[in-house]
């Protein structure tokens, strides 16, 4: 079950789809993300997480089961907004740090079909019950024309 994951399905046709996040990863792959996701085997997302001694934006997209990542210096600090837009294939990946002021992450050309948006955080980490935990506060998901 994806008990870390929020899905509701996507406008018809081009949109934008925004929200903004409160977290502090402070452990490697701790994140919070904005996410378009056909199934568990094909997804793209924006996550601000922590890797390898500092916090960075990754844009991932998992074709088939194989994923690439790729991971950007970011000057977010525990809070961060996102957008994702879509104008057919074409995705835009954007952070901002204040909702106004955006900043273009990556595009990419991203087929999809039964589309869905979602939001999530999740963690490698366990805590003491064994189940993985980061908390996350997401303020709202908006959607909009691009």
């Amino acid at each position: 079950a994806l008990s870390n994951l929020f899905l509701e399905y996507a406008p018809f046709g081009d949109f934008a789809v925004t929200t903004s996040v409160a977290i502090k990863p402070e452990k490697d792959y701790q994140q919070a993300f904005l996410m378009l996701w056909q199934d568990h085997n094909n997804y793209a997302k924006i996550a601000f997480l922590h890797s390898h001694g500092g916090d960075k934006v990754e844009v991932a997209i998992s074709r088939n089961e194989k994923v690439e990542s790729r991971l950007h210096e970011t000057k977010l600090t525990d809070h961060a907004f996102f957008r994702i837009i879509r104008r057919g294939d074409n995705t835009e990946f954007d952070d901002s740090s204040n909702g106004r002021d955006w900043q273009m992450i990556d595009t990419l050309k991203i087929p999809m079909i039964d589309l869905r948006v979602g939001l999530g955080a999740c963690s490698p980490s366990e805590t003491e019950s064994g189940a993985p935990s980061i908390p996350a506060a997401f303020d709202f998901i908006r959607f909009s024309k691009p």
